[in-house]
């Protein structure tokens, strides 16, 4: 019961400030205000329009303070390399809050708040980013997007929301990490960020997808989404380069809390409530350890939707699943023609009360190729039964089960 009740400390101690409070200073040090000019220094009394404006000056090591306000614009981070750890910083001015909202603006070659591109060591800390909206299919609106060659790269304490595609097959991401290059997306750090009220077709709130390598999401909130919350995805085509490795691998997703996930009134998936809390979707050597996953459609999801492919060493240890709609896990791929979950490890997790439906997901749902995978540790809180776990296909091989626990409740309240 020790580390049982580790995990549930964790569940009512954990906070998350809104916006992170910038303490840096630097030589050199610039201003961006809703009151500024263009045409002036750049200086706290003299600052800047526009944060485009003074990220196209920054060089290494350069801290840009954000004044508190509205700024009608997107900006691209793009070719700006930092030299020897020195961090290009965008941030918000201590105890500020500014705001990119991008309501009104077009949505084509520019489409999220922040676009980041063949960049090294570039922080974004501390914005609320709203409203990036479309109804076109053809437009794929995002709050943060990170794509082509970049490392070292940090996302900080911003509040994202209300990032929509209102087209019946649309995309929309509130963060995307997009390895798209032969080079890999290296070192990316997703931290104490607020994803909420997205509206994504048939997309996820915060993904990474593609070739990407050591990367941490670690203390996000993710709440009220219409699709899947973390998404941690390849063999979709990202990078079709020969030789590229297309799928985002060595990673660790940690101590975020996600919830109210669900696509159930999500016109892309015309009814089907079937969004996960967190997806690990074809990856590699990825580490799931103390989030809270609850009242989403699935807790945690493990598989792979391409067919041939397997999500591989995936670690899913230390974490809360309670009261979601269906499988508080669910693990293997839903049909023939996808792919499945292979030599990977489920340990220490407390389920609670999940399979709300009661449609028979329970605890527990094993799916297609299901291979070499132990369960081991876990504790579960089910409703009348002792029975925890749903193997819903038959094609399964080599999975143990040691040392697991039921704690059966004859009376559960809906």
């Amino acid at each position: 019961m020790k580390n049982m009740l580790k995990v549930i400390a964790f569940c009512y101690t954990f906070t998350i400030p809104l916006f992170f409070i910038a303490t840096e200073t630097a030589q050199g040090a610039y201003y961006v205000a809703p009151n500024g000019s263009d045409a002036s220094e750049g200086t706290i009394d003299s600052p800047w329009k526009t944060i485009q404006y003074a990220v196209n000056q920054a060089e290494s090591g350069d801290v840009i303070n954000v004044r508190a306000g509205i700024y009608k614009e997107m900006v691209v981070v793009s070719e700006k390399q930092a030299i020897d750890d020195q961090f290009i910083t965008i941030q918000n001015y201590p105890y500020e809050k500014p705001i990119i909202d991008a309501e009104g603006l077009e949505i084509s070659s520019q489409r999220a708040g922040f676009e980041i591109k063949n960049s090294e060591g570039i922080q974004i800390k501390g914005f609320e980013i709203r409203n990036v909206k479309t109804d076109s299919s053809k437009s794929y609106p995002a709050g943060i997007v990170v794509r082509k060659s970049n490392k070292n790269i940090e996302i900080v304490n911003n509040d994202i929301h209300h990032i929509a595609n209102y087209a019946n097959k649309g995309n929309a991401h509130g963060i995307i990490v997009y390895g798209d290059q032969p080079q890999p997306i290296e070192d990316i750090r997703i931290l104490k960020n607020h994803l909420h009220d997205l509206t994504l077709g048939s997309s996820e709130s915060l993904t990474l997808s593609g070739n990407i390598e050591n990367f941490t999401i670690d203390g996000n909130r993710l709440s009220h989404n219409n699709n899947i919350g973390i998404d941690v995805a390849g063999r979709y085509g990202a990078c079709k380069s020969d030789g590229c490795t297309d799928y985002a691998r060595n990673g660790v997703v940690s101590n975020n809390i996600v919830t109210y996930i669900s696509s159930g009134d999500n016109p892309a998936y015309e009814g089907d409530a079937s969004a996960a809390g967190i997806y690990v979707d074809g990856a590699q050597n990825v580490v799931v350890k103390n989030n809270y996953v609850g009242n989403s459609d699935y807790g945690i999801s493990i598989s792979s939707e391409q067919e041939g492919f397997s999500a591989e060493n995936i670690t899913i240890k230390d974490n809360y699943i309670a009261r979601n709609t269906k499988a508080g896990l669910v693990i293997g791929g839903s049909g023939i023609d996808n792919g499945g979950a292979e030599n990977s490890s489920i340990t220490n997790n407390l389920f609670s009360f999940n399979d709300q439906s009661n449609k028979g997901y329970r605890e527990i749902t094993i799916q297609q190729y299901t291979r070499g995978n132990e369960f081991s540790g876990n504790r579960y809180f089910v409703c009348g039964s002792k029975e925890y776990l749903n193997i819903s296909k038959k094609i399964t091989a080599d999975n143990r089960f040691i040392d697991e626990s039921v704690y059966p409740r004859i009376k559960c309240k809906k």
